[in-house]
């Protein structure tokens, strides 16, 4: 049995997070905790017992279940797709046209580093989420794009193929 906490900002955030059980739920048991949840951290078998006998002194002993849990860290590496292109045009020009087609895709602007050129953004697709990091370098009549695409699951190769696909119209264009 494995406990999992998922922190979200929002409520589309939230409601995303559930979506995503309620999919699982077919293929095995999922059970959202009623009641208090606490995780008990540095406490020893001693401690535990002295707030157990506590909580116990408040609420009826067929209302509290305990369990002893272990710390688990993920071992899903990131999926990370690059694209390249050069376009005719000037930077400022070409980061606009990208700023658009980013918009398109529900991109939101996490980050932007005018020294490297880079702007990161936050894309939600109903595959999941990604970070794309553009990077823009401009030479005689044209700009050299580079796109980093990074997530886990389908959302990469989802991103890679439609944005290649736009970047791919553009570089004919």
């Amino acid at each position: 049995m494995y406990l999992i906490v998922a922190k979200y900002s929002d409520d589309a955030e939230r409601k995303r997070i559930d979506y995503l059980f309620e999919k699982w739920r077919e293929r095995i048991k999922i059970t959202k905790p009623e009641g208090m949840v606490v995780l008990l951290d540095g406490v020893e078998e001693r401690g535990l017992a002295e707030i157990l006998e506590d909580l116990l002194s408040r609420v009826q002993e067929d209302k509290i279940t305990l369990y002893k849990l272990e710390h688990v860290t993920t071992q899903i590496e990131k999926n990370e797709k690059e694209l390249r292109a050069s376009i005719s045009g000037d930077e400022k020009t070409i980061g606009r046209l990208l700023n658009f087609l980013l918009a398109r895709y529900k991109g939101v602007l996490k980050r932007e580093s005018p020294q490297l050129r880079e702007k990161v953004y936050e894309v939600y697709t109903r595959k999941g989420m990604a970070e794309v990091s553009l990077r823009l370098k401009e030479s005689p009549g044209k700009v050299d794009i580079r796109v980093r695409i990074a997530g886990y699951g389908e959302v990469v190769d989802l991103l890679h193929n439609k944005l290649g696909e736009e970047m791919k119209y553009l570089e004919e264009a």
